[in-house]
């Protein structure tokens, strides 16, 4: 599964990245650090090349992390839903045991019916 979801996620962060070299978004991204106060700006802007450097470095596996979680979590929710319908509709119940066919217990000598 490992590496479904490192594929899965290399495609997911390739779309990311085109979208993120979409003019628009590289205009609001300077904008953004226009608005702040004069005072502020050069940290925003510390601030935003840390986040981007974070990203390069740890971007593709946490996006993987998360793609196995969320796998996980819908193999465990469809395996739970499975076994309620099966309880529900009593292919999992324990058989009647009036219906049941008799135990004949072994004899004393334990060879069976032989004398």
């Amino acid at each position: 599964m490992g590496r479904i979801a490192t594929a899965i996620a290399r495609w997911i962060w390739g779309g990311m990245l085109w979208f993120m070299r979409r003019p628009v978004l590289k205009r609001a991204r300077r904008n953004a650090v226009k608005i702040l106060p004069e005072s502020l700006r050069e940290r925003a802007q510390r601030s935003i090349h840390a986040q981007d450097r974070f990203a390069r470095r740890y971007g593709i596996r946490m996006l993987a992390a998360v793609i196995q979680l969320c796998a996980v979590s819908m193999l465990f929710s469809i395996t739970m839903t499975l076994v309620l319908i099966a309880l529900q509709n009593g292919w999992l119940s324990a058989p009647d045991p009036t219906q049941a066919a008799p135990i004949e217990a072994p004899n004393a000598h334990g060879a069976g019916d032989a004398a």
